[in-house]
């Protein structure tokens, strides 16, 4: 009796840990597969297309780390953020727009916090902000606010909220982050 119960643990065990492993490895191989084609993609310095990788977008504090495409289709999306044409391109200056779903990308925007730092590389430079703001808008409270902002130098983060909903989520959680020389910080003539 004890051998089938000593076996059902171990199986029940294994079960437990094969879902949570199987994220990790299925996170890991897209981080490994994304940092090569984004790697490709600068040493190529192609002109970009919807669907073209487009920048890297960073942060340490926030747990981002991803190639961003161009464009926001849902193949796209499933992907990897993807830069809305509401904003332009990474080298415009000008509103620049990164949309992800939040079980997918943005599961960790949740710490994100003002005053993080964002660095978003292109294949001519990286390009560091500093969140400015957070907020929880309804989408077409967020649609008006990009429209009224889509003339200043910000990156928008947006990914739906709350984070923990099942289907389609009511909410917008937005990212407001502006170019660190704007806050009086550090300046790079680079940039």
């Amino acid at each position: 009796m004890r051998k089938p119960l000593a076996m059902l643990l171990i199986l029940t065990g294994m079960l437990g840990l094969a879902r949570p492993s199987y994220h990790f490895l299925r996170r890991n191989f897209r981080y490994l597969r994304a940092a090569h084609e984004w790697t490709d993609w600068k040493a190529a310095h192609r002109t970009s297309q919807p669907g073209d990788p487009i920048a890297w977008l960073k942060s340490d504090a926030g747990g981002l780390n991803y190639l961003v495409h161009r464009g926001t289709s849902l193949q796209t999306l499933l992907e990897s953020p993807g830069l809305s044409e509401a904003g332009g391109l990474p080298q415009d200056p000008g509103l620049k727009v990164i949309l992800a779903h939040r079980d997918i990308h943005f599961r960790d925007l949740k710490s994100v916090k003002v005053g993080t730092r964002i660095e978003l590389e292109t294949v001519d430079a990286t390009r560091e902000y500093l969140v400015r703001d957070v907020e929880i808008l309804s989408p077409e409270k967020m649609e008006e606010k990009i429209k009224e902002t889509r003339r200043e130098n910000r990156l928008v983060l947006v990914t739906c909220y709350p984070f923990q909903y099942i289907g389609p989520a009511p909410q917008r959680y937005v990212v407001w982050a502006a170019p660190e020389e704007a806050n009086g910080e550090k300046t790079d003539p680079s940039h």
